[in-house]
């Protein structure tokens, strides 16, 4: 074979290893977190961590939250450093969990670390098809806390892309597609009522081959 069919091959298969390579999760937990200010009882880097989730009313179906995530400064004086979600060079300073009453299109973990790692945080998106109840194909983006150490421009603190997935499913809520195939159970303190389709019953459903659904543990 010659040496650059060869390259060419290896790189070939270097990429399809990557792409499909999944973070482990098994070292993380998801933070529990509820509307409004969230100080947390953890810190990155010896700063503390905040996150607030705010409610958007749309007075129908489709009213939304938007959240976003802060550091405290050492030096109290200086406030909170908003952490941003970064994809290469475009920065998001906010991320919502939106959707229907039945399903939601968009939503998050923030996972804690039980030792030695990084805080990450995992969203996932699912496209407007028809419905708001359509199952459609789900990405899971999964971000890394970074502290900034080099003297550049640059924020203090943010959140970068280290991985994108594509779920095996197609799932009508995100949170169910979290929960089923990345085991990441929801972070609100107050879960829908069973029924709903991303009710706590739903998201640890795992269907066999038969359509039974057998509940499964979440992290």
């Amino acid at each position: 074979m010659p040496p650059l069919r060869f390259l060419a091959l290896i790189s070939a298969l270097t990429l399809e290893v990557a792409s499909s390579s999944a973070m482990d999760l098994g070292e993380y937990s998801v933070v529990k977190l509820h509307p409004g200010l969230n100080n947390l009882d953890r810190a990155f880097a010896g700063h503390p961590v905040s996150v607030i989730i705010g409610h958007r009313e749309n007075y129908n179906a489709h009213s939304f939250e938007v959240v976003t995530f802060y550091l405290w400064d050492r030096d109290a004086s200086k406030g909170l450093d908003i952490v941003g979600l970064w994809d290469k060079d475009k920065e998001a300073l906010s991320l919502q969990a939106s959707g229907g009453a039945d399903c939601l299109l968009h939503d998050f973990r923030f996972l804690w670390p039980h030792r030695g790692h990084a805080p990450l945080l995992v969203v996932a998106d699912r496209s407007l098809l028809t419905s708001y109840v359509d199952n459609a194909p789900v990405t899971f983006k999964f971000y890394i806390l970074k502290q900034h150490t080099r003297r550049e421009p640059g924020p203090a603190f943010w959140f970068d892309l280290a991985e994108t997935q594509t779920a095996k499913a197609a799932y009508c809520d995100v949170g169910v597609a979290l929960s089923r195939e990345l085991g990441l159970g929801d972070y609100r303190t107050t879960p829908r009522p069973e029924g709903y389709r991303n009710s706590p019953g739903a998201m640890s459903c795992r269907p066999d081959s038969q359509g039974t659904c057998a509940p499964q543990q979440a992290h």
